[in-house]
């Protein structure tokens, strides 16, 4: 397992990590900004996105796959989910300033609500519930009718 540190052998695990496919029911794959924009528009501007920045050659990477598509599978439809391949999506790295891997960044329209490095698993799903949790009290703020119903 890539968790078995400190004995974590990146020679042992690469085989098994990049046979790994981001993509599955819930997550879907981006290469161009303007790929971006356009699932953005589908969706709505005030829906949390969730973009996973990856690459085959990464181990870490490899390592948190599984556990993405889990949170995707748990927080979809609430949240979308896009896998980008940085060796196919430069542009869109560079745009979000990543620098290590796997960079995960939390968007809701063109703000940027959070960035988390690695592949500490439960502090991005601490993350999108934090997100999550704002997004409903702000439609509560805006329409506080629905929240007596």
């Amino acid at each position: 397992m890539c968790l078995g540190f400190p004995h974590f052998d990146p020679t042992l695990e690469l085989e098994y990590v990049t046979k790994k496919d981001p993509t599955s029911e819930f997550v879907s794959t981006i290469e161009t900004m303007e790929d971006l924009k356009s699932r953005q528009a589908e969706v709505g501007s005030n829906k949390l996105v969730v973009l996973e920045f990856w690459a085959r050659w990464s181990v870490p990477s490899g390592c948190v796959l599984d556990s993405f598509k889990e949170l995707a599978q748990t927080f979809t439809p609430r949240a979308e989910f896009y896998a980008l391949d940085v060796d196919k999506s430069m542009p869109v790295a560079s745009f979000y300033k990543v620098e290590s891997l796997p960079t995960f960044v939390l968007l809701r329209g063109d703000n940027i609500l959070g960035k988390v490095l690695g592949i500490d698993t439960e502090e991005l799903k601490d993350s999108i519930e934090k997100a999550l949790q704002e997004e409903q009290a702000a439609a509560q703020e805006e329409h506080p009718e629905s929240a007596n119903e």
